[in-house]
């Protein structure tokens, strides 16, 4: 949970950043990233995920935000959203470390399940030519 006390830290400088006018929720940054400290240390994933959706919906602009999440959604095995999250991170803060560390793991990730999959088709065709290159009788 590193990742996440790091996060927290961050919060206390980035936490003034105005509400967004499209929701009634004034609560700073900081109690959005401690409860989903608190879910996620009890991989509950599903629970820290929510808090830091309502983050979002509350600071839409924060990178802080959008970097947790991303984590969150990494550690979830949510590799697709925490694609999703780490890429909008970036785009708000292009020298987010958190969010290149993410995009490599999942490039990783990707390029890992590719050679996996080759792998497997190639001793399924293998077998099963093998299997009718064999005389039956």
């Amino acid at each position: 949970m590193d990742i996440m006390n790091s996060r927290l830290a961050q919060a206390k400088i980035t936490s003034k950043q105005p509400v967004s006018s499209s929701t009634s929720c004034s609560m700073p940054i900081e109690s959005y990233l401690q409860r989903a400290q608190t879910f996620a240390q009890n991989k509950n994933y599903k629970k820290a995920i929510f808090e830091l959706r309502q983050a979002i919906k509350a600071y839409p602009e924060s990178p802080l935000c959008h970097s947790t999440l991303s984590v969150l959604y990494f550690q979830a095995k949510q590799k697709t959203m925490a694609g999703v999250h780490a890429k909008r991170t970036l785009a708000l803060d292009p020298t987010n470390q958190l969010a290149m560390k993410i995009q490599q793991k999942l490039e990783k990730h990707k390029s890992e399940h590719i050679k996996r999959q080759q792998i497997q088709t190639a001793a399924k065709e293998g077998g099963l030519r093998g299997l009718l290159s064999k005389k039956l009788f």
